[in-house]
């Protein structure tokens, strides 16, 4: 699960896509901004926002976590 859908985010899965011996394997993205679900980011969906995260973990079965928002 990715925390962030903005340029921090994009950035991440940019480079996680091009390594093939990563350990990661982003199943979704959960969003600050609530426009911001329903985009993809890289083939990954943004599927709720970060207030729905703990459903989100337990409907994906999420085993980690990477924060990647964005600064204010």
């Amino acid at each position: 699960l990715i925390v962030g859908a903005g340029d921090t985010a994009d950035g991440l899965l940019r480079s996680l896509t091009r390594d093939a011996g990563t350990e990661f394997n982003p199943v979704c993205a959960v969003a600050v901004v609530a426009s911001r679900v329903g985009m993809r980011l890289h083939g990954v969906a943004v599927v709720a926002t970060i207030e729905k995260i703990a459903d989100v973990i337990a409907e994906y079965q999420i085993r980690r976590v990477l924060v990647a928002m964005d600064d204010p």
